[in-house]
């Protein structure tokens, strides 16, 4: 059973079957009252009528002919000075067996089974119905003269009964409209209280269809409303969570595919110019441009081994980070990429202070070689390339800078992408793989450093770096 309908119908018990008893209840007791009040005044005046009959017949002369008639007499005489029309009166003689008066309709037979004649002080009575007429019935023994008697009253009760019917009746026209009001009412509170779940119910629906941009609007403080509000942050973590596994897979397949690209076009050369050296007879200098080719496509498929090879390295290596001389790690760096400047007559400047970082020098130097081997890519032949470094009171702060191509505003974002590249055709040309700026990445982010990268086309590129002293990240320098 739904939610609401488990509330309607709760509301509807707890609202209407209380109700229902408590009015019935109030009916029967006030009818109880009323009928109790009604026998009580009624027994009394009985009871003086039985006292007038009974002086009378004890008045009279013994063995006096006519008893019977004259105790007929009497009764007649009472009958018409009773109060109200709604009593009869019956008298009885010679033990019950003949009636010498009446004017009722009817004589009942249950008292006369149970009066006791011998006891001529007690009286009974009952409420009884006769043809759809209520009546309360009495009976009182009569001890005079020679004969023993038997006074037999009925009083109507109709009006007490018909008040009970009436107002019984106008409760439940007051329960019929009342019950219409509430159920009204209960319909509407049901819906408004559901509704904000059958929309969290629909929404879950959606979002289960693949919709994670759903969203339902939250009103309130309640729980309801909380609910609400979990389900909107829980949508949001699935949305985010989806478009990242998106991305993730998105990248993925660029990967494979920048992979498959890259390995094809030396393989395909390599594959190429192997062949024409194994079945033709070429010239000693056309020999040796192939072996050339070949070698220089071998060396790059050797340098993308290489950089596949550290960034598994790299996922799976836990850091001991120790404290490294600034100026030694630029020496062994100035070593490394002395040969590379001569090549493109590039100036090189090395200006840093001394003092000491914490991290693995082996990634640092790879870090700082593949940084520097893109800003000598990125220079024309003449260029220069600057590293400044100096100590600070919580790390340490690198800048290096080069006045070379520079990188579009809108594509810095993605250097760091796997096999991205501003100039490909350049890059290719220089040796490049595309893999180098996501090993600094990655670097950076293992030794809890902060980067940033600034560039103009046509003037350069500027990147900086700081090193926290005790691996506790910071907001990246301007």
């Amino acid at each position: 059973m739904k939610l609401f309908w488990k509330q309607f119908i709760m509301i509807m018990c707890f609202s209407v079957v209380p109700l229902a008893i408590v009015g019935n209840a109030m009916i029967q007791i006030s009818f109880q009252a009323a009928l109790d009040r009604e026998v009580e005044s009624s027994i009394e005046d009985m009871g003086n009528i039985y006292h007038v009959l009974l002086t009378s017949i004890q008045n009279m002369p013994y063995n006096y002919p006519g008893q019977d008639i004259a105790v007929a007499g009497f009764g007649r005489s009472l009958q018409k000075n009773m109060n109200t029309a709604r009593d009869e009166i019956i008298i009885y003689n010679r033990q019950l067996r003949f009636i010498i008066y009446s004017n009722s309709s009817y004589a009942s037979s249950s008292l006369r089974d149970k009066i006791n004649l011998g006891r001529p002080k007690q009286n009974m009575w009952q409420i009884a119905e006769n043809e759809g007429h209520y009546y309360l019935e009495s009976m009182w023994p009569i001890v005079g003269g020679q004969e023993a008697y038997c006074l037999e009253m009925h009083h109507n009760l109709d009006r007490i009964y018909q008040d009970r019917d009436y107002m019984t009746y106008i409760y439940i026209i007051a329960m019929v409209a009342f019950w219409g009001l509430i159920f009204v009412a209960t319909l509407l509170v049901s819906n408004r209280f559901t509704k904000p779940i059958r929309k969290l119910s629909q929404a879950v629906r959606e979002l289960a269809g693949g919709n994670y941009k759903k969203r339902i609007r939250v009103r309130g403080k309640d729980e309801v409303a909380e609910l609400g509000r979990d389900f909107n942050q829980m949508a949001e973590q699935i949305e985010s969570g989806i478009v990242r596994l998106e991305e993730d897979g998105r990248r993925k397949e660029e990967f494979i595919a920048a992979f498959s690209h890259e390995l094809k076009t030396p393989l395909t050369s390599i594959i190429g110019y192997a062949d024409v050296m194994r079945t033709m007879k070429l010239p000693q200098d056309q020999q040796f441009m192939s072996a050339e080719y070949i070698f220089r496509q071998g060396k790059r498929l050797e340098l993308l081994s290489r950089k596949m090879m550290e960034l598994i390295y790299m996922d799976q290596k836990s850091l001991d980070l120790t404290a490294i001389s600034v100026g030694e790690l630029a020496e062994k760096l100035e070593k490394m990429i002395r040969p590379y400047m001569r090549e493109k007559n590039l100036t090189w400047e090395c200006r840093v202070k001394p003092g000491t970082i914490r991290g693995d020098s082996d990634l640092l130097l790879s870090l700082f070689s593949n940084l520097i081997d893109n800003a000598r890519k990125a220079c024309r032949p003449g260029g220069s390339i600057v590293l400044e470094g100096s100590p600070e009171p919580d790390g340490y702060f690198f800048m290096l800078r080069d006045n070379g191509t520079g990188i579009p505003e809108e594509e810095i974002s993605k250097i760091t992408e796997m096999f991205y590249m501003v100039d490909k055709s350049r890059s290719r040309a220089e040796g490049g793989s595309g893999i180098g700026m996501a090993l600094c990445e990655k670097i950076i982010a293992l030794h809890d450093a902060i980067w940033d990268i600034s560039s103009k086309v046509g003037e350069g590129t500027c990147i900086r770096i700081w090193f926290p002293q005790k691996n506790e990240g910071r907001d990246a320098r301007p």
